[in-house]
């Protein structure tokens, strides 16, 4: 009956083994040890309870070969077991790359290795899975950086999120599109809400997976100092907290999954922008601001500020167009067109004053955009920069429509038309952004030991596309959630040197080339055959 048992508890140990092993390779779990105690309890068990058969199998002549197999087998797979285990918990890579391109920066290790032990940290890679090849290079990148950044410090989360499996968590996190990476930071023992609060946890979102933005993310999180965008109140403008057609209630809601405060602030009795505004948004206003108001948020601005500024095209040829803003937009190189933009071709549904508009340009704001999803209006005017823009300041246009759109001035015409003369033909911009060039960014100056905060400012000549009839349309919602993070993160501390890329190549000339050919198809594959052969010779005299 001991026997019986015995080998019953050997198959038991061999199918845990054989468990243990499959954790190790494709599955790694906290609770692997436990299998492979099952499995060195069981076969010891059978060793135990059958010795005596085993013993007389290895009393014979071909028993002993197969005992000694069998010890060599299970001694260099144990060892393997352990070398993966050890390798596993005690993650180590050399880069042996001229100037260690494949390192992390001093800088990134030192954030790394010095997040706080009372918080913790997520590093969220939003990755769909498909056969495009940019985004399987960004998500093996990603894994790269996270699989170092663990090395570094176990106690960071990393995840690779697929947006088309996983939608709740992708709601969760405000992320709109594959490609991003989502810093999260909490305190620790909080619970899991559906949806974090920006008073108990921070996000940053990062388009890419570039090491200084995921660096400076990492940084950001940790600041205990809320972030708060603050809606311009006192003259018409569309409201977040009243849904509906011109209703900003999506975009609030947005603003709070990634970690931001929302509030209201009335400007025309103000003596000041709030001293804790991270960015401030002015979104369609319908009567003009005072020279006051527009002051407060020149000087805002100058001072390192952040603003974005939606204008509908005004209609009424009794009114500002400008809405007051014309010279304070002027000295950030930008400008409104007084217009209102027709295309005929690029347009929703075909209605010209639907018009339909690109991402144009490099700027971060777009780099990482589709190029061929667009955005959609409703009733825009255009975007204007001054060429050259005034010192200081660096302008770049986001967002194009076609060649065949123009910015119709004359709108009490009876016949619409292109009149190169008077209107703006196209292609006209719908949005561009100034920043102001700090210290570190003018050639002609070194860089301070501080960083310096840039102000920051983002024009669009139509609020429709951002409320909660339009905001997720197309590439609505992907545009908003990159510009606000492109305003809410101009206090970057860090700045990465570029590595040096030197070229180096392998010149097959003279007779490298026949060497190495000779090597590879005679060398290798006849000390292969030479070998065989030996051991073969050597059996038959045996």
């Amino acid at each position: 009956m001991g026997p019986l048992i015995g080998r019953l508890l050997g198959g038991l140990g061999l199918l845990a083994a054989a468990t243990y092993l499959a954790m190790v390779v494709f599955v790694p779990v906290s609770w692997d040890v436990v299998v492979a105690g099952l499995a060195a309890l069981g076969l010891s068990a059978w060793v135990y309870l059958d010795w005596d058969m085993l013993a007389r199998v290895a009393r014979t002549p071909g028993g002993r070969d197969q005992t000694i197999s069998w010890l060599l087998i299970v001694v260099v797979g144990g060892c393997c077991l352990l070398t993966m285990r050890l390798v596993q918990d005690s993650p180590k890579t050399w880069d042996l790359s001229e100037g260690e391109l494949h390192s992390l920066d001093p800088q990134t290790i030192a954030i790394l290795e010095g997040l706080p032990p009372e918080l913790e940290v997520s590093l969220l890679g939003f990755f769909a899975e498909g056969f495009d090849p940019g985004e399987d290079a960004r998500r093996q990148r990603f894994a790269r950086f996270g699989d170092a950044a663990r090395a570094l410090n176990p106690d960071l989360n990393v995840e690779i999120i697929n947006p088309d499996f996983d939608p709740i968590s992708t709601a969760k996190h405000g992320v709109s599109r594959s490609g991003t990476v989502v810093v999260w930071a909490r305190p620790r023992g909080l619970p899991d809400d559906s949806a974090p609060a920006q008073d108990r946890s921070r996000s940053e979102q990062v388009e890419g997976t570039d090491e200084q933005s995921i660096a400076n993310a990492l940084l950001r999180v940790q600041d205990p100092r809320p972030r708060v965008v603050y809606f311009v109140t006192g003259h018409g403008e569309a409201s977040h907290t009243e849904p509906g057609e011109r209703g900003l209630t999506a975009l609030g809601t947005v603003l709070e999954r990634i970690g931001y405060k929302v509030e209201s602030w009335s400007s025309p009795s103000a003596k000041a922008v709030p001293s804790d505004a991270t960015l401030v948004v002015l979104a369609g206003p319908t009567s003009s601001l005072s020279e006051g108001e527009t002051a407060l948020f020149d000087d805002y601005i100058r001072a390192g500020g952040a603003m974005l500024i939606a204008v509908d095209p005004e209609l009424d040829a009794g009114l500002d167009p400008h809405k007051g803003m014309k010279d304070m937009l002027l000295g950030f190189g930008l400008g409104l067109g007084a217009d209102l933009v027709l295309d005929p071709v690029q347009s929703d549904r075909g209605i010209a004053v639907l018009p339909l508009g690109l991402p144009e340009g490099f700027h971060a704001v777009i780099s990482a955009m589709d190029p061929e999803i667009p955005l959609a209006f409703k009733m825009a005017q255009s975007v204007l920069r001054a060429e050259p823009p005034p010192s200081g300041v660096r302008t770049h246009s986001l967002v194009a429509s076609s060649a065949e759109a123009w910015g119709e001035k004359d709108l009490e015409s009876e016949e619409i038309s292109l009149d190169p003369e008077v209107d703006s033909p196209g292609p006209v911009s719908f949005a561009a952004v100034a920043q102001l060039e700090t210290p570190e960014l003018m050639e002609d100056n070194p860089a301070p030991l501080e960083p310096t905060r840039s102000g920051r400012l983002v024009l669009v000549g139509d609020v429709d596309w951002m409320t909660d009839s339009r905001i997720a349309a197309v590439a609505n919602g992907d545009f908003i959630t990159r510009v606000i993070a492109f305003l809410g993160s101009q206090d970057d501390r860090i700045e990465l040197p570029p590595r040096d890329r030197s070229a180096t190549q392998l010149d097959l000339t003279g007779l490298r080339l026949p060497l190495l050919i000779l090597l590879a198809v005679l060398v290798v594959p006849g000390a292969s055959l030479i070998t065989g052969l030996v051991l073969w010779g050597m059996r038959r005299a045996g």
